[in-house]
């Protein structure tokens, strides 16, 4: 009689949980998947709304206003 020796990955269906975990959460807030979004702050500055967000590799520029 032949014998077989299977191996056994306690963590291989991890992977899948995770996936599983990440699409009810994605369902429950009914958004896509989104990139890279940076923190924005939005003021009023002398009557205008003023939107600063830190982009690296982005000089700040000045106010043409």
């Amino acid at each position: 009689m032949a014998t077989s020796m299977t191996r056994w990955e306690p963590f291989a269906e991890l992977g899948d949980l995770r996936n599983r975990i990440d699409r009810l959460f994605g369902d429950l807030g009914g958004t896509q998947e989104r990139g890279w979004m940076p923190a924005l702050d939005v003021v009023r500055e002398n009557g205008n709304l003023v939107l600063r967000a830190d982009v690296p590799g982005i000089e700040p520029a000045l106010s043409s206003a």
